[in-house]
């Protein structure tokens, strides 16, 4: 899906804001799997090379429920790439999702 939106993407970067999730899927029902925190970089970097593009508008730190779960993958694992991808420009602005109502 991914590479088919990159295609569709060419010659029109400049007009599309891309938003993109970090951290995001799922392993045994465990979401965000550790498995998946420790591979963040490559998955990245899989985005933008199927989108077809060397930055993506909004980093979203991915399934942020509660504060142990923010301590436990998001900010040890993902915070650094994030903030070291924004400083490089790769990520325009970071923000943050919750599928959590409370």
């Amino acid at each position: 899906m991914r590479t088919n939106i990159g295609k569709a993407l060419a010659g029109r970067r400049d007009r599309v804001f891309i938003q993109g999730h970090i951290g995001a899927g799922w392993i045994n029902d465990n979401m965000p799997a550790p498995e998946i925190w420790s591979s963040v970089n490559s998955t990245f970097n899989d985005l933008l090379t199927r989108l077809q593009t060397d930055y993506i508008d909004v980093g979203i730190f991915h399934f942020v429920d509660n504060d142990a779960h923010l301590k436990k993958y998001s900010i040890p694992i993902s915070s650094n790439m994030l903030r070291g991808s924004k400083a490089k420009g790769i990520i325009k602005a970071i923000g943050m999702s919750s599928h959590n109502q409370r």
